[in-house]
């Protein structure tokens, strides 16, 4: 309702403002004709104006009547009373010179009166007319003058879309030169550990100085196994586990069985109670009664079936590694080993296969290990050279690509453009 006020205090008051300006532009447009001769036509536009004057005052007594602040809360309090007395104060002028138009016409000019239609329209005044500062100033001096360009600094629009552009495509070429050198080093990392060569190089290091026979090392794989192992038979072994589970097997089996029995008694006694008693007992027999029960045991005591099942097969799954078990945790483990290692068939010679233990070739495979050493070192140390050289570029990448600022190369552009245009525009005048 507030809003549907203020709208129509707001209409309201630019009826009035229209025919008062309508008034005081024939008004005046009047005043310049009787000046120019015009007689006839002043008096036709005095008496427009006086109409338009008279309407504006009418709008605006009613308007003043009814106006309160909270219609329009953008006008002041006296907006009511200050447009009425505008719009008197200009009826009383019109209808003043229009009188006095009509008094001069009918004595003096006698001049013929045109239709308020036929009035030609009233055309835009120019007030000024430009000057540059070039008519006041000559060339040179106009830069003393104006002092130096505001603007020199703004860059258009389209060029910071530019420069977004060509940010975003920074980033770009960065993010894809790095995932590349993160990928290379995920690659190389993964072949290195998959190929073991960083551990089997200590082994093989150790054997070329004599530290160790290749027969005595247990592979480290087999060594985590052990390790995984006895942490957990130590924080819960597998036949106290199996224990446990043969234990609560037992209980359930029991428990199920107890509800078994407890359910044929009852049915038994309600039977026994509808024979003795005959129509007297008017329970409902109790098989109906306990059908849902009946039916959730069957399922458990089929679960549990098919769990026993399962478990006789971990079980069997158990025996059939329980020795091998037992020998890696045991500290015989080093032994057996080595006797599969001695075996004919421990495989074909290999850099792993090597035999360091007899005398005549001793010293001969123990140099061959050692150039082969040498060799892979030399290798690890040409690709953390790369990984180097690599993370270096990088960096140096991501460097130039922060300091170049697009926006200043752009502004320095076009600067230099405006420039030669200036000196352009100088030496033509």
């Amino acid at each position: 309702m507030t809003s549907q006020c203020t709208l129509s205090a707001a209409h309201h008051n630019a009826q009035i403002k229209a025919k008062y300006f309508t008034s005081v532009a024939q008004y005046y447009r009047a005043l310049a004709d009787s000046a120019a001769g015009k007689h006839g036509d002043a008096l036709v536009r005095f008496t427009v104006a006086e109409t338009a004057a008279k309407e504006a005052n009418r709008s605006a007594s009613s308007f003043s009547g009814v106006f309160v602040t909270q219609m329009s809360p953008s006008l002041p309090a006296d907006a009511g009373s200050a447009i009425l007395d505008l719009t008197k104060a200009h009826l009383a002028l019109c209808t003043d010179k229009k009188n006095e138009a009509q008094r001069e016409n009918d004595l003096i000019y006698n001049a013929v009166l045109p239709a308020a239609e036929a009035l030609p329209q009233i055309d835009k005044a120019t007030v000024a007319t430009p000057v540059t500062i070039q008519e006041v100033y000559a060339t040179p001096e106009v830069q003393k003058v104006i002092g130096p360009d505001m603007f020199v600094r703004l860059i258009p629009l389209s060029v910071h879309e530019s420069a977004s552009v060509y940010s975003e495509e920074k980033a770009k070429l960065v993010r894809a030169e790095v995932e590349k050198a993160d990928n290379a080093e995920a690659e190389v990392k993964s072949a290195l550990e998959s190929l073991g060569v960083k551990q089997g190089l200590v082994r093989f290091k150790a054997i070329a100085e004599g530290g160790v026979g290749g027969e005595e090392e247990v592979p480290l794989e087999v060594r985590r196994w052990r390790e995984d192992i006895a942490v957990m038979e130590e924080r819960e072994g597998v036949e106290r586990l199996m224990a446990q589970l043969t234990k609560l097997k037992d209980a359930v089996k029991s428990e199920l069985d107890g509800i078994s029995r407890e359910l044929e008694t009852e049915s038994r006694e309600c039977e026994a109670m509808r024979v003795k008693y005959e129509h007297l007992w008017t329970q409902e027999p109790s098989g109906s009664l306990t059908k849902s029960s009946r039916q959730e045991l069957k399922s458990h005591l089929g679960s549990l079936d098919a769990a026993a099942q399962s478990d006789q097969q971990v079980v069997a799954l158990w025996d059939s590694v329980k020795g091998e078990i037992r020998l890696l945790l045991s500290p015989q483990v080093e032994e057996v080993f080595r006797a599969s290692t001695d075996g004919p068939d421990a495989g074909s010679e290999s850099l792993l296969d090597l035999d360091v233990t007899n005398d005549t070739q001793n010293e001969e495979e123990r140099t061959q290990i050692a150039q082969l050493v040498d060799e892979i070192e030399e290798r690890l140390g040409r690709l953390n050279k790369i990984a180097h050289e690599r993370n270096q570029v990088l960096k140096d990448l991501k460097e130039k690509v922060s300091n170049l600022d697009p926006l200043a190369l752009m502004r320095v552009v076009f600067t230099n453009n405006r420039f030669k245009r200036t000196m352009y525009r100088t030496s033509c005048s």
